[in-house]
């Protein structure tokens, strides 16, 4: 019932893997609309392999954040949501001295960003599970959470025709296919019918 967040750290400038960087997850207590506080105040902390990577596994379902500091103490953070029995990818990219702070995406990736709404009635949809179904690099196990205001984020993803399905706690679905660019993406809306 726990998932698990793998990922690596790499230069930003060069994407060289970075070994011994400390990455360290925290629950993301603001966004988590679980209500569930038993990870409140939990830090675990890994260090980076020869090829940049690292592993956090057993994560409970919920918000977390992952982040990395950098030499000159610059910290470099992603936000995911780990969904149960399912592995997130991550990749956070470490400025070289002088650059600004930069979130964390794959280079030459693109990010799918969007809302659910209710067809019918055009109101968000929150609490939806929206997946990846397909893809250009087959599917990867990640999936988003719709917020109260509906919305959902996709991060990492290699530039061509992805298909989402959304799924509502009622069971209700929808598939779109969404084009994805790495110079930006235009924000997406999936609409969901009721059932009758």
């Amino acid at each position: 019932m726990r998932g698990s967040i793998l990922g690596s750290v790499v230069e930003a400038e060069t994407l060289l893997a970075v070994r011994g960087a400390v990455v360290t997850l925290r629950a993301d207590i603001e966004a988590s609309s679980s209500g569930d506080l038993s990870a409140v105040g939990v830090e675990r902390r890994k260090i980076t392999g020869e090829a940049g990577d690292f592993l956090f596994s057993d994560v409970p379902p919920g918000h977390w954040i992952v982040s990395c500091m950098t030499d000159s103490d610059v910290v470099v953070s992603a936000d995911v949501y780990v969904d149960r029995d399912a592995a997130v990818a991550v990749q956070l990219e470490r400025p070289t001295a002088g650059q600004d702070h930069r979130r964390a995406g794959p280079h030459a990736r693109g990010v799918i960003k969007g809302v659910v709404r209710r067809d019918e009635s055009d109101e968000p949809l929150p609490d939806v599970s929206v997946r990846i179904v397909k893809g250009p690099e087959g599917a990867p196990d990640i999936a988003a959470l719709t917020g109260a205001d509906g919305g959902f984020s996709l991060e990492g993803l290699a530039p061509g025709k992805w298909v989402l399905e959304a799924i509502s706690s009622d069971r209700e679905k929808a598939r779109i296919t969404v084009t994805v660019d790495s110079e930006g993406t235009p924000p997406v809306i999936v609409r969901i019918k009721k059932k009758s």
